[in-house]
Parts: structure tokens; sequence; C-alpha cells
């Protein structure tokens, strides 16, 4: 059962990758011809048995896929529940129920939400650790919603309105532009907080040279300023003190204070900056209205744009306009916190730390 769950889960033999471009095929073309039902009804009804043979056949494999993925699974209740396995199983189980010619097209387009699954698997793209996985949640409940909003439109009872596409267009393209004007401003604090970690390092290096002897309280002074930094309770006046101990330190060499005390100033300063613009944060009134508009547009679109055409707005929208705001929450919270994809790395300096402690 390793080896069956390792094939589909972790494929590394040419035989299991094969195995997964062909569910990639089959996932494509199920959702190919649901689409050229509705744009081309015609050409699909002159071969219409070579499209139920095909979906016959697509059904059967990712039946059999499911299955073996299932048994071959270590802890059933939990492969049950994951995301994937559920859209896997919502695309597979209504056609053993007999649904119309309507709603298994619905059904079908759900397949594409497949695709996520096997591009990670084949490292297409990573899905841990991404934006994506962040906002997987709300894609697959959108598109969940689109789909069964789709099957009321496919009886006629829902709202059909082809007319606003252009109108979404511009109203998307205009969120965008202010979405990617906030990533601008908060990846200016990120990358300024980064270059003034490089400023402190090289002036701590330069330091440490001058004054060997005092490598140990440098490292104190290091070690304290990455504790205040993370936490986010404690503010600038909590790192006072250590910055006293470097002009204390500066004036038993020089007296009269002269130029090695100038490092230590900018040294200070530099600390004084860093825990200063971690803080510099968007205002939230500003965040929640940016989440709010860019959530009113999503469910907008759900609501008023039709068919496949909704379907695919709605799943290229959340992942480009919720995605964006995401990284700009990201970039402004720059010491990790909730939302921690994103943080300055401080691996230099806590190894430097270990130098200077020897």
């Amino acid at each position: 059962m390793n080896k069956l769950h390792a094939f589909f889960e972790r494929p590394q033999s040419r035989a299991a990758k094969i195995v997964q471009f062909i569910l990639i095929f089959a996932i494509f073309f199920s959702v190919g011809s649901a689409f050229l039902e509705v744009q081309f009804p015609q050409l699909v009804k002159n071969f219409s048995s070579f499209f139920v043979i095909s979906e016959k056949i697509i059904l059967v494999l990712f039946s059999i896929e499911y299955f073996l993925r299932f048994i071959s699974a270590p802890k059933k209740l939990k492969f049950f529940w994951g995301p994937f396995n559920l859209i896997d199983l919502a695309a597979i189980l209504p056609f053993f129920f007999g649904i119309n010619a309507s709603a298994a097209r619905v059904f079908r387009l759900l397949r594409l939400l497949k695709i996520a699954r096997h591009l990670h698997i084949l490292e297409v793209f990573h899905f841990r650790g991404t934006i994506l996985q962040k906002i997987f949640p709300l894609l697959v409940v959108l598109s969940a919603l689109k789909l069964f909003v789709w099957f009321l439109e496919s009886r006629g009872l829902w709202i059909s309105e082809k007319s606003l596409g252009e109108l979404f267009a511009i109203i998307g393209f205009a969120l965008g532009i202010i979405l990617a004007e906030k990533i601008s401003t908060t990846s200016g604090k990120y990358f300024s907080i980064r270059e003034s970690f490089f400023r402190i390092f090289g002036l701590m290096e330069a330091l440490a040279a001058f004054f060997p002897n005092e490598k140990r309280l440098f490292a104190h002074w290091l070690r304290k300023l990455l504790g205040v930094f993370r936490d986010e309770k404690r503010s600038v006046l909590d790192f006072s003190a250590e910055n006293k101990r470097l002009f204390d330190m500066i004036q038993k060499y020089e007296t009269p204070p002269a130029e090695m005390a100038i490092l230590v100033k900018d040294a200070a300063t530099e600390a004084n900056f860093l825990l200063q613009k971690r803080f510099d944060f968007v205002p939230t009134a500003y965040n929640l209205l940016l989440q709010q508009v860019t959530l009113l547009y999503l469910f907008l679109i759900v609501i008023f744009l039709p068919g496949a055409t909704g379907l695919v707005s709605v799943i290229v929208a959340t992942y480009i306009l919720y995605g964006l705001y995401h990284v700009t929450l990201d970039f402004d919270t720059v010491t990790g916190s909730e939302y921690n994809l994103i943080s300055v790395s401080t691996n230099d300096i806590e190894k430097f730390i270990l130098f200077l402690e020897k």
C-alpha cells in the first residue's frame, strides 16, 4: 500500500509521471468538451457518440484513481476531508446518480480544480507555503457558488445578464491597479527594513573588528535587537538601554568620543529606524475597505457573469485580485505573525551573533 500511495502522491518513476500526465489530459479534455457543448452544440451533436464514450472512459479513469488513492491512504478520514480529495469526489460522484445534461456539464467543469493537485505533484508549481494555499478555501467556495448559480441558470432560475462583462473588466482592471499601488507601498517598507539590517550587519562587523574584546557585547546587542524586532508588543523604547551600553562602551576607549563613536551612533540610529519602521502599517481602515471591495467584486461576478465566462472569471479574478491583496498583507507584516509567507530574513545576523559569541 505504501508503494501505491507514493505512486500517486509522490510520483518519481516514469510510469507514475505518465499516469499524472494522462490524468491532466483527461481533465482538460473533459472541461473542454463541456465548453464545446455550450458554445458549439451542433458540433458536439454531430460527434455525440465520440464525446459520450470519451466521457465514460474519463469517469472510469477518475473513479479508479480516487479508489486507489483512498485504499492506499494511511489515514482514510483525513484523506476523505482533504480539500483536493473533496473536489475529486465531487467531480465523479454526481455522475453515478444520473444527473441531467446541464448539471453534468457544471460538475465536469469542477474538474478544472483537480488540475492544481496534479501540477503540484509534478512540481509544475508549489502549493504548500504559497499565496494560493492561503486563498484556496475562498477560491473553492466562490467556484462552488458559481457552479451552483450556473446550474440555476441552465434551469432558467437565475439572472442572466451578458452585457455586464465589459463593466466588470473595467472595474477589475481598476481594482488591480489599486492593489498594485498598495504592493508598491508595502514592498517599499519590506525592502527598507532589509537594507537597514544589511547596514547594521556592516556596522557591527566594523565595530567587532575595531574592538575584538567587546564581541560579546555586540552579540548581546544584536540578540536583543532581534528579540524586540520580533515581539509585536515591544517598542523602540525597550531597546534604549542596549544603545546606552554601546555608548558607555565607546567612552572607555575614546574620551571624548571621536571617530569610533560615529559607528556606534549610526548603529543605534539604524536600530531605532528598524524598530519604528516595522510598525509603519497601512491603516487598518484602508486594508478593511480594500478587502471588502475585492470580496464584493468577486461575489458580483458569481451573481451576474453567466456560464463558463463567469466561472473562469471567478477563478482568475480570485487568484489574481485576492492573491494580490494577500501579498500586500504579507509585505506589511515583515515580522511574520499571521501573514508569514514574506518576512525579512535574519539568518545572516543570527550566524554573525554565533560567530561573535565563540
